[in-house]
């Protein structure tokens, strides 16, 4: 039996797959892991992320690597999203060693 299409949509639309924005925004100097509402010069990144991923810091760039990716030396891991089987996400800690930022210092 073939799957019905809702009315309105053409027979190709498939469903939108699960999805989670991230949003970063990081800055040059050091502010003690606080954010720095002071900052002037912000590099702001958005993502939207598909399947399970880590986010990297390194500088004031941020990247997305898949799980099986090599990220760059010296990065910061950040967190890690989860995709759970169904689409949904969780949050994660980047790596299980204390080399991680805490889960508070990132949200």
């Amino acid at each position: 039996m073939a799957a019905q299409v809702p009315p309105g949509l053409p027979p190709q639309a498939a469903p939108a797959a699960t999805a989670v924005k991230v949003t970063s925004k990081t800055w040059a100097r050091d502010s003690h892991d606080l954010f720095d509402f002071e900052a002037h010069s912000l590099t702001h990144q958005t993502f939207t992320v598909t399947k399970s991923m880590y986010c990297i810091r390194t500088g004031v760039e941020v990247e997305m690597f898949g799980e099986r990716d090599v990220p760059p030396p010296g990065g910061d891991p950040l967190l890690r999203l989860v995709q759970r089987e169904g689409g949904t996400f969780w949050v994660d800690k980047a790596t299980p060693n204390s080399s991680s930022k805490k889960l508070w210092l990132v949200v």
